[in-house]
Parts: C-alpha cells; sequence; structure tokens
C-alpha cells in the first residue's frame, strides 16, 4: 500500500494525467471515472469495459477504495456511519424528497466551534476530512441506491474551516464525465466564518450559502455560538451582502429555535431589523433534542407569522431524521 495512489483524490484532468503517467492511454481514465462516480463500480475488476490485465496493473498503482460503513434507516431519511482508516467515525445523511434526493455529507471529524445546541462540537475536533473522504459519502450513497441530485455541506465539522479539500470534493462531483451535479445544487453552510466566505469569492466558486444564526444580536450569538466574538454580525452580513452580489447564489439564513432563548416577539423585531433591505431567506429550525438542556420552542407558528407579515422571506423547515439522530445538529460520528 506504500505509496500508492489514492484514486479519490483526483479530479478528471488529474486522474488523466496519472493514468498517461502509469502508461495507460488517457482514455481508459474516461472509463474508470464513468464507472465510479456514475455506477457506483469501485472494483477495478467489476468494470467490465476494463481487461483484466488492465485491471490487475490498475490494482498495482491505485489503492483499493475501501467503503467500510454501517446503514441506519429512519421513517423520513437514512444515515451512514464510516469508518475512516485511522479508526475515527464521519456521518453522512440521504434526505429523500418529491425534488430528488439531497445528501448531507460531514467534512470534520468533530468539530471546534462547540455551539451550545450542536451535539457534534461536544466531542471536540479531531481533524479535516480529505477530499476522498468527502466524496467518499457520495459513493456510500449510490452504492446503496440512491441518486444523488444536491449535496449540502452540513454534516460534522465547519466546511469553510476545511475549505480546499471542500473545494476539491466539489469540483470531482462536478465533473461532467462522473456525477455531473451542477455547482447550483451545492450548498456549503457555515457558522459565519468571513476569511472562508471571502475565500470562495476569491476562488470563483459561486456555491449556495447557509449561514448558521441563530440570534439577531452579539450578546445572544456569542453564548450559543461562541465563534460570534470573532465574527461579528455587522461585519458578518458585510460579507454575505458582498457574496450575494458578486455571485447571485441564495444565502439562506439558518435559525434553530430554542425555547425561552432565542423566540420571544424582542428577537422577531431584531431579526427583521437585521435582514431589512436584503433578499436573504430566513429558515427556521425545530430545535432537536441532543445532551443540552436547550427545548424546542412552542412559538415556531407565531414566530413565522409574525416574520410573513413584516414581509421577510421566511420558510419553516421539516425536521427530518430525528428518529435516528441524523437532523441537524444530531451528528456526531458515534461508534
Amino acid at each position: 500500500m506504500i505509496g500508492m495512489l489514492k484514486i479519490l483524490e483526483y479530479n478528471f484532468k488529474e486522474l488523466q494525467s496519472e493514468f498517461v503517467k502509469n502508461g495507460f492511454p488517457a482514455y481508459k481514465a474516461k472509463q474508470v471515472f464513468e464507472w465510479i462516480y456514475q455506477k457506483a463500480v469501485t472494483d477495478f475488476v467489476k468494470m467490465t469495459s476494463i481487461s483484466f490485465a488492465d485491471a490487475k496493473k490498475l490494482s498495482e498503482v491505485f489503492a483499493p477504495i475501501n467503503l467500510d460503513y454501517e446503514r441506519t434507516t429512519g421513517n423520513t431519511s437514512v444515515k451512514f456511519l464510516l469508518n475512516t482508516t485511522d479508526d475515527f467515525g464521519i456521518e453522512c445523511v440521504v434526505i429523500p424528497s418529491k425534488n430528488g434526493n439531497t445528501l448531507c455529507v460531514s467534512t470534520q471529524v468533530g468539530c471546534a466551534l462547540k455551539c451550545g445546541f450542536c451535539e457534534t462540537g461536544k466531542g471536540g475536533f479531531k481533524r479535516d476530512l480529505t477530499s476522498a473522504e468527502i466524496v467518499s459519502q457520495y459513493l456510500v450513497a449510490r452504492a446503496e441506491g440512491y441518486e444523488i441530485d444536491r449535496i449540502v455541506y452540513m454534516g460534522m465539522g465547519e466546511p469553510l474551516l476545511n475549505l480546499d479539500n471542500v473545494l476539491k470534493a466539489t469540483s470531482i462531483l462536478n465533473e461532467e464525465t462522473g456525477a455531473n451535479i451542477g455547482m447550483r445544487r451545492f450548498t456549503v453552510s457555515t457558522a459565519g466564518i468571513i476569511p472562508g466566505i471571502k475565500k470562495l469569492l476569491e476562488k470563483g466558486f459561486k456555491l449556495n450559502l447557509a449561514v448558521s444564526l441563530h440570534a439577531a444580536n452579539d450578546g445572544l450569538r456569542t453564548k450559543l455560538m461562541p465563534i460570534n466574538e470573532k465574527y461579528r454580525l455587522n461585519d458578518l452580513f458585510v460579507v454575505l451582502a458582498e457574496y450575494r452580489e458578486a455571485t447571485s447564489r441564495r444565502i439562506t439564513l439558518e435559525y434553530v429555535l430554542l425555547d425561552g432563548v432565542n423566540d420571544t416577539d424582542r428577537d422577531i423585531e431584531q431579526l427583521v431589523a437585521l435582514v431589512k433591505g436584503t433578499d436573504f431567506h430566513i429558515n427556521l429550525i425545530p430545535y432537536n433534542t441532543t445532551s443540552s438542556s436547550f427545548k424546542a420552542s412552542k412559538n415556531m407558528d407565531r414566530f413565522f407569522d409574525k416574520l410573513e407579515k413584516a414581509k421577510v422571506n421566511v420558510t419553516k423547515r421539516r425536521s427530518e431524521g430525528g428518529d435516528i439522530s441524523a437532523a441537524c445538529g444530531m451528528l456526531f460520528g458515534k461508534k
């Protein structure tokens, strides 16, 4: 295994280059890329357009693709626990809908941000996922028979703190020769990492952006999300406006409603004032029970109605996956 190449780390052009370097014609890279990303076949021997001799030689150049995972099926979603080579667990979730299947993808083992209502950060941050480990979550879903229409980087970890690997995985899954998932169908969720948003702009990736907001004033948001001490709301909204202007991509503000914490009329007034003059979309999310002391708000309908009356773009998200600990804020990577 020492010195062998990891095939999931390459986009199509890079894979062509590696094939040529190792004595294969470039067209064989296209065949293999299609087998992996269009048909979810990861064993060279099972790629019927590849000769046995070539499959054997490829197996000497590229390390095996090891998809080691467990499946948990719930009422409305399916969760996969993937085992990494260094014995960590990472989770991804397939969320079916009438408009196609969405895959919620993890980008880190654990999370360093320690948001009070989220289970992922309770175990601390272990490491970033490689681009290959991010891509492998897509392959697991495909291997289990799920066509994937959208990718949301909303699983374990903060995507903008592992941006290079996230963007590499995105470029691989965007390849027309492979998964062919359009850029408009990728969403990156962030707690508001301003340098990461700016880096997205610099690199020219026009992805949908979902920002974990959860409070409309700095004092409360810092209590819920310590990262707000570093990246304050005013500064964050300046950068979000720049992103919206430069990319024309939708910006969603995620707002988990917590009983007696961020669900009062005063919170509504502050939220309306914060988004005034923007076309940002507020997504109200029911709190999913974790090991924290927070409780789900009883004011979801009232909150929604008042925002609508204030002419704010708002929707209520239906909670999916709570029965298998796969809903927003519940992923932990338990093995």
